[in-house]
């Protein structure tokens, strides 16, 4: 796997916080203490995608810290800390970023509904 700009070279690299798992058997994790990507896997273990990453556009995350499936508004979402900068950011299953919710002076641990 590669972080866009690099390799990644240890698997210490990758530190995961939290899983969310999906009706088909896929599961999403977020690595909060690592690398900061969500990464996506089918119900057999096979990476399929992966979104977030450490950087300065609003797609990226720091501290991923939690994520979770959200079917309330009807389509699954994908919710998803972006602790240190204090929001939730809502991703499509496919990993494009949707929204942004501003939670000013939380330092929010993890998603939940």
């Amino acid at each position: 796997m590669s972080d866009g700009n690099r390799a990644v070279q240890k698997n210490e690299e990758y530190v995961p916080t939290e899983v969310a798992v999906a009706d088909n058997g896929d599961f999403f994790i977020a690595d909060g203490y690592g690398l900061q990507y969500v990464l996506h896997y089918n119900a057999e273990g096979k990476l399929l995608s992966y979104f977030g990453g450490k950087g300065a556009e609003t797609k990226h995350l720091d501290n991923a810290h939690g994520v979770c499936i959200d079917k309330r508004q009807g389509e699954a979402s994908l919710l998803v800390t972006d602790r240190t900068r204090n929001c939730f950011k809502r991703f499509d299953m496919a990993g494009n970023l949707k929204e942004i919710i501003a939670l000013p002076g939380a330092c929010v641990c993890r998603p939940s509904y």
